[in-house]
C-alpha cells in the first residue's frame, strides 16, 4: 500500500466529547446500542483533547458536548471548520450538546459556528440512531 502522506489524515467514524465521566459512559454506551462499533468511536474528555484528536484523523460524525474545560464545543467547532475549508476535506457531521438548546438566540449561534444540529441532554437512543447514518 501507499506510504500516507502527512495531509491524509486517518479516516474514523465518530468523535464524542464530553467532559463528565457519566454522560461520557451512558453516551458511549447508548452509541453502541444503537448500533456503532465500538473500535468506531474516539472519546474526548474536555475540548483540547477532541481538538488534538480532530488534527490527527478525519471524522465523519463529531457530537461535542458545549460546556467543556480548556476548549468549550464552539471553539472546537469553529477551528474545525476552518481547517475543513482550507483543506477542502469532506465536512464532518458536527452535532452540539446542550443543557439549554431550546433558546432560539442560542441555537443561532450554534449554527454560526459551523453546527448541523444542536441536540438537548439527555439524548435519546432513536436520536443516536439517526445520527450514526452520519458515520
Amino acid at each position: 500500500s501507499m506510504p500516507v502522506t502527512k495531509k491524509e489524515l486517518e479516516q474514523r467514524p465518530i468523535l464524542f466529547a464530553e467532559d463528565e465521566q457519566m454522560m461520557r459512559e451512558i453516551g458511549l454506551e447508548l452509541l453502541v446500542i444503537a448500533g456503532a462499533e465500538p473500535r468506531s468511536i474516539t472519546v474526548a474528555a474536555d475540548g483540547e483533547q477532541a481538538w488534538q484528536q480532530l488534527q490527527i484523523s478525519q471524522f465523519r460524525l463529531v457530537i461535542l458536548d458545549l460546556q467543556m474545560p480548556y476548549m468549550d464545543g464552539i471553539t472546537v467547532a469553529r477551528k474545525l471548520r476552518a481547517v475543513e475549508d482550507r483543506t477542502a476535506c469532506a465536512p464532518a457531521h458536527l452535532v452540539a450538546l446542550t443543557a439549554n438548546g431550546s433558546d432560539p438566540r442560542y441555537h443561532a449561534e450554534m449554527m454560526a459556528a459551523g453546527f448541523n444540529e444542536v441536540m438537548d441532554k439527555p439524548v435519546t437512543l432513536a436520536q443516536l440512531a439517526r445520527l450514526l447514518n452520519y458515520a
